[in-house]
């Protein structure tokens, strides 16, 4: 029943994370540093890929026969009004999910995303939610691009700080260049995770986000 926050400004490489940890706890597989369960029901929402980019990094990820359950809403939703929310809690409820994955905040409502009291509202609805149904949020969200010789901090998210505060894990993911990223661990609450580090990540398509391990001359992999 936890919410896991992923940080990070457009092009970031938000939506593939999180399709690879998806991935890894519906299939059993490896990601990162750990072993998914295996067996879990996912649900995705998406509320901004076209269907032939969400295919496409469906089948760069590895699904094979082995899915989430996707709704797909370019245009959005607006959480807020009582029947689109009654709408996506019916899925919520006949599915019996382990994970609900939302992607990205923003494109939930309508309101201002810097409307504390929106923001507040909508987070309220979804802790209600996942209280009750039993599934881990995996909440996606973006933030503003750190600027130039300042460090990424958890204070850079986009918006009301809201689904920060509630929020048991927060990811920041970070596109240092081509073919190179990091992740930062703002924020665990159980302390399972190095809270304050980062760790350098290599990524391609074929093989999505992977550690990078330097070893001796023959530079990083």
């Amino acid at each position: 029943g936890r919410l896991t926050a992923i940080l990070g400004a457009s092009g970031s490489g938000k939506t593939t994370f999180a399709l690879q940890l998806l991935h890894s706890a519906i299939t059993g597989g490896d990601f990162l540093h750990w072993k998914g369960k295996g067996g879990t029901r996912v649900l995705l929402l998406d509320a901004e890929q076209g269907l032939r980019t969400i295919q496409r990094r469906l089948d760069e990820t590895g699904f094979e026969g082995q899915y989430p359950h996707i709704i797909r809403v370019p245009e959005g939703i607006n959480l807020d009004q009582p029947h689109e929310a009654a709408l996506i809690e019916e899925v919520i409820a006949q599915g019996q999910y382990d994970i609900v994955c939302l992607d990205p905040l923003y494109k939930l409502h309508k309101g201002e995303i810097t409307d504390e009291r929106v923001s507040v509202e909508l987070m309220r609805r979804l802790d209600s939610w996942r209280e009750h149904y039993k599934f881990g949020l995996l909440l996606l969200a973006h933030c503003r691009k750190p600027s130039p010789g300042f460090p990424f901090t958890i204070h850079d998210v986009f918006g009301s700080t809201a689904v920060l505060r509630g929020a048991e894990v927060v990811l920041g993911l970070q596109r240092v260049e081509s073919g190179s990223s990091v992740v930062h661990f703002f924020k665990d609450r159980d302390g399972d995770l190095p809270v304050g580090d980062a760790e350098e990540l290599a990524f391609t398509r074929e093989r999505g986000f992977r550690p990078r391990i330097k070893r001796g001359t023959e530079g990083w992999l």
